[in-house]
């Protein structure tokens, strides 16, 4: 079945038994009817007062209550209580809409409680899509019906339909790769996703074998792919458009990490290691999603893969990697490696003439900031990094801006190498993963995004249950898309 979504008006809500959706807002911490409950009050004369009353829902963002009421007519009204606090926004009612994909046919009131339905319509209909994801059913999101109730429907920009779909599925499409098993979504399985998802597309990309990346000089990606049966690759992605700003990109494609020789500080992350090439997705997906959008994009992204494992061939604290343009690196902890792989890549962009270089890892924990939160770093991209912030506000990702402390350069001193790859003295942070990166860019702009907090949540923290987010997918997309 093919998902369908449809815009209507007031009277749309008695020619359907559809579920309801209905928010409440909290005032003063009292718990108060919005629009969309006087709306469903008249329409189907439904006690929404007294039914709203009896329910759990007190108003707050997360709060759900559910009742259900016979009708006239003898049939069944569902109806689903959500709380929007007492100034929803867009953001928020696309986060609220999630909590309402348990129902795969439902009719939503939410819009009617934002001042710019346009833009609330966009956040209920990709919310509701990225709730549907199931794991392990692909195109779960597809399987669902859904009814925005509108003050003015007409003034919905078809657009903007489509627009909230195709971002919805492509942040699920991502989940659905890091919900993956690791046996199976090994190195040439996760570079042939990328590879049909950009033919799908009609968005040029080409794949880089074990031999391509020893003649570009990416000694760290095939270091840290040695000890596996899976021969490490790599995907690039491009688009030659009319834009003047070129772009480059890199994500980090580790299909699995045991933490090498090192292994892991804590065992208990082992479990959710396949979400390692959660970054490497999220930049494949949003680049080819943000082509389809502009065209006219200057685009290029590399992401590099390869699986982390223990064995004969594994890279040994000690040894010493080359990059592409020659700067060395000497291994300390074989459990860093996502920034040796994307050393790789940012070093082969930075000989590419490019405006910007950003790159996605699942480093550490995004900076300490919280799971809510991405973290990034910069540097000589000031031109950029405002669009970038707003970018993932805007798309209910946001991501917070940490400062480079040019005193970190120095704990990141090798006798043998031009840097080491983690301290050996203090614990290993986002900020020295960052400082790390730095080094291989000189003077070009750079953005270095730790989604290591929001790409996977370990516990449920609403709207998300435990599992990936494809983060920070819709806020790359946005940001990309804008690009002149």
């Amino acid at each position: 079945m093919i998902s369908t979504v449809e815009i209507c008006g007031p009277g749309a809500l008695s020619d359907a038994i559809l579920p309801v959706i209905i928010g409440v807002l909290n005032i003063a911490n009292e718990k108060a009817p919005g629009r969309g409950a006087e709306l469903v009050a008249t329409e189907l004369s439904i006690p929404i007062e007294s039914l709203l009353a009896a329910s759990d829902c007190d108003g707050s963002p997360g709060s759900i209550g559910k009742a259900a009421i016979a009708l006239s007519n003898g049939s069944i009204r569902r109806v689903l209580f959500v709380g929007l606090g007492d100034k929803p926004d867009a953001v928020l009612l696309g986060k609220t809409s999630m909590l309402a994909s348990a129902y795969g046919e439902v009719i939503s009131t939410l819009a009617l409680e934002a001042p710019n339905e346009d833009e609330a319509v966009h956040a209920i209909v990709e919310g509701y899509l990225i709730g549907r994801y199931r794991p392990g059913r692909p195109g779960a999101d597809a399987d669902s019906k859904l009814k925005v109730v509108t003050a003015n429907p007409e003034k919905i920009a078809p657009e903007t339909i489509t627009r909230a779909t195709d971002s919805a599925r492509t942040v699920n499409w991502v989940r659905s790769l890091v919900d993956s098993p690791p046996g199976e979504l090994t190195p040439p399985k996760f570079a042939d996703a990328i590879l049909q998802l950009a033919e799908n597309a009609n968005v040029r990309a080409e794949l880089w074998d074990a031999k391509a990346l020893r003649q570009r000089g990416f000694g760290g990606t095939l270091a840290v792919g040695a000890a596996s049966p899976f021969e490490p690759c790599a995907v690039v992605i491009s688009n030659e458009g009319s834009s003047k700003t070129k772009i480059g990109l890199t994500g980090k494609g580790i299909t699995f990490d045991s933490g090498g020789i090192n292994l892991k500080k804590n065992p208990s992350e082992l479990v959710w290691m396949k979400s390692d090439m959660a970054a490497g997705a999220a930049v494949a997906a949003s680049s080819i999603e943000a082509i389809r959008r502009n065209p006219g994009l200057n685009l290029t992204a590399v992401i590099p893969i390869a699986e982390n494992m223990i064995g004969p061939g594994a890279v040994r604290p000690g040894d010493v990697i080359s990059h592409p343009r020659g700067r060395t690196t000497e291994v300390a902890d074989t459990d860093s490696e996502g920034r040796i792989i994307l050393a790789d890549a940012i070093d082969w962009l930075c000989s590419q003439s490019l405006d910007l270089i950003v790159d996605v890892g699942t480093l550490t924990d995004g900076g300490g900031v919280g799971p809510e939160l991405w973290g990034c770093w910069s540097a000589s991209a000031e031109q950029f990094l405002p669009k970038l912030l707003e970018s993932g506000q805007t798309a209910g990702e946001p991501g917070w801006h940490l400062p480079l402390r040019d005193s970190y350069a120095s704990i990141l001193e090798s006798r043998i190498a031009d840097s080491i790859n983690a301290p050996l003295d203090r614990p290993d942070i986002g900020l020295t993963a960052a400082t790390f990166l730095r080094g291989f860019v000189g003077p070009q702009p750079w953005i270095h995004i730790d989604n290591g907090s929001t790409a996977w949540q370990e516990f449920d923290l609403f709207p998300w249950r435990v599992g990936p987010t494809g983060s920070p997918v819709r806020a790359l997309v946005r940001f990309l898309a804008d690009l002149e």
